[in-house]
């Protein structure tokens, strides 16, 4: 059976990665790294983001090394 390459695609953070709507955040990030197996997050410059913002990066991060899937930043935080 011959190996096919995994699914690359893009999660796009809003203006706004806070606690106001880090659960609506979560469920997005976590449905589109199901479907691929590498995902990169882009936020933008300007973009709010609190404590939960990492957290929720941070999470992400660790269900992808447990999925087999890679997940990495478009560019430094």
């Amino acid at each position: 059976m011959p190996q096919t390459e995994p699914v690359e695609a893009q999660f796009c953070f809003g203006d706004n990665i806070t606690i106001r709507n880090i659960s609506d955040l979560k469920d997005d990030l976590l449905g589109h790294l199901t479907l691929a197996g590498r995902l990169t997050l882009v936020i933008d410059d300007d973009a709010l983001v609190d404590l939960s913002g990492v957290q929720l990066i941070v999470a992400a991060q660790a269900f992808a090394r447990r999925e087999g899937k890679a997940l990495r930043l478009a560019r430094p935080a």
